[in-house]
């Protein structure tokens, strides 16, 4: 259990330094990304019952509490959270998702932000309830947006 707070602690730690020194999205992603790799070994798996914490988990906070945080601009912060973490684009949106985005546009922002992902945004956004159909449909919309 103290891993686990300690883990937190640092990652709030993380995002309230940044968000005070007035970063961009784009650099605080970065930052943050780089501060959860550090934090964590690449070795450690997803959260366990021991209070471990990943660098996967670490960068799914960091997101939802700057989507939380910067609802004005969530549309930029989430594009910005993808491209600096592309190996993490499942979390991210999931994070999106939790944080409260429409699947349908947290496609569009996604595929516009980082279109590699666009398999896994389909099959998260259906995970979480999307008609598939509609999916298409935002997937081809954030392809209009480029």
């Amino acid at each position: 259990m103290k891993q686990g707070l300690t883990a937190v602690v640092a990652c709030c730690g993380l995002w309230c330094g940044m968000a005070l020194a007035g970063d961009t999205a784009s650099s605080y992603f970065a930052n943050a990304y780089k501060e959860c790799d550090k934090l964590y070994q690449a070795d450690q798996a997803a959260p366990s019952a021991s209070g471990q914490f990943s660098r996967e988990a670490c960068y799914s906070y960091q997101v939802r509490v700057a989507l939380a945080d910067n609802a004005a601009n969530r549309n930029e912060y989430f594009a910005a959270a993808l491209k600096s973490a592309p190996e993490y684009v499942a979390q991210t949106f999931d994070a999106a998702l939790d944080a409260g985005f429409d699947q349908y546009e947290a496609i569009t922002v996604a595929t516009t932000a980082y279109p590699k992902g666009e398999a896994t945004y389909a099959q998260r956004a259906i995970s979480y309830g999307a008609d598939p159909a509609m999916v298409t449909e935002a997937t081809a919309a954030g392809y209009k947006k480029k």
